[in-house]
């Protein structure tokens, strides 16, 4: 996967980052290295988003580096995230984060206004969120605002609670779209019961759809205060999503997913599903409904490489190589073939041949014909 981390093909890049740096344990050392050298933007933020979720401070230095250097906006407001979830960042940090607030895009703008203060000192997350825009507002809500219980020993807690939900309940009242979700997101970690009347209000607002899915995540409290408190129609859009996001519906939806006719689809289909059965979250398929499927991948590859072999230049070395005008087309049908590997990974995997999967993705390390 590190090999892959240093592709020049961002999908494979991408592909290994996300599994790498985006799932629930902590990236070693070297992982985050070499991503944040990377030459993709994609690369290069999941490596962020993996220094500040797993708060990774001696990556300071890096990260500062990055407000100045990265040539991509998004990562460069990353950057100013993950300071804000870290806390601390050497002193030159402060002088690219004030260029970031003063000349940045609307997004870096925003994170760096938050790393400002935190870095000045503020960590209440009310006092915080009376003194930003809403832009910034999500990022409080994001990152300072958790479910960690108060220590009993600290009298001033419940003040600061109180504090915090008032602000919410402005934010849910008054804010942006995307501040009031994520106030509702926010509201649903803290289980703050209180703020229930404001948040079902929202089921009835465009943001319905996206709020009672919050409210799901929320548990068994808010579900019981919909069913008892909202009219029958919220109440029902609230069961449906309720329904979809369990196991019993998701698994014959992503099943039929993976016999989709569009191979963007499948990809995803296929990697939710292998996500969702790693996780045990849904069961692993028969291989009888497996097998048709990887035919079909199967048959679709040899199909592209027949293509290949035709434009393939004839001069007695298997090298595949495409001359012009054909090499653009030969460039698309590679990458076709590529996704059509994953896929059969994947499928392999869902299968429960995890060791010739992984056979199978230490040989396609070796790009090269005889390898195919």
């Amino acid at each position: 996967l590190l090999a892959e981390l240093r592709s020049s093909d961002e999908r494979r890049a991408g592909l290994a980052a996300e599994l790498l740096c985006e799932g629930s344990q902590v990236p070693d050392d070297e992982v985050l290295s070499v991503a944040l050298k990377s030459p993709s933007p994609l690369v290069r933020a999941a490596a962020l988003r993996a220094i500040a979720r797993h708060r990774r401070a001696r990556f300071a230095d890096a990260v500062a580096k990055a407000l100045d250097d990265d040539e991509d906006a998004s990562c460069r407001a990353e950057a100013a995230r993950v300071i804000v979830q870290i806390g601390v960042a050497p002193e030159e940090a402060r002088a690219s984060l004030a260029r970031l607030e003063a000349k940045g895009d609307a997004h870096e703008r925003a994170a760096a206004t938050v790393a400002l203060r935190v870095l000045a000192g503020e960590t209440d997350s009310a006092q915080l969120l009376a003194g930003v825009a809403d832009d910034a507002a999500v990022i409080v809500l994001d990152l300072c605002v958790d479910a960690a219980p108060p220590s009993p020993d600290d009298p001033s807690a419940a003040l600061r609670r109180e504090a915090l939900e008032r602000q919410l309940r402005r934010i849910l009242r008054r804010g942006t779209d995307a501040a009031r979700l994520a106030a509702v997101s926010a509201a649903a970690r803290l289980r703050a019961a209180e703020l229930l009347p404001d948040v079902v209000a929202l089921l009835e607002d465009r943001l319905g759809p996206e709020v009672a899915t919050r409210i799901v995540d929320w548990g068994e409290d808010a579900l019981a205060y919909v069913n008892e408190r909202v009219d029958s129609a919220s109440a029902e859009s609230v069961r449906h999503v309720a329904s979809a996001l369990s196991g019993a519906a998701a698994g014959p939806i992503l099943n039929r997913l993976l016999a989709h006719g569009d191979a963007e689809v499948r990809d995803r289909a296929v990697r939710s599903l292998s996500y969702a059965v790693a996780r045990g979250t849904l069961a692993r398929p028969p291989d009888a409904e497996i097998a048709p499927l990887l035919s079909r991948e199967l048959a679709s590859a040899y199909k592209m490489y027949a293509i290949l072999a035709g434009l393939a230049k004839d001069d007695g070395i298997p090298d595949w190589k495409i001359d012009a005008p054909y090499d653009g087309l030969g460039v698309e049908i590679e990458n076709e073939i590529g996704a059509a590997r994953e896929r059969v990974l994947h499928l392999l995997a869902l299968t429960g041949k995890h060791r010739l999967a992984s056979a199978v993705q230490a040989g396609l390390r070796r790009r090269s014909a005889e390898v195919d």
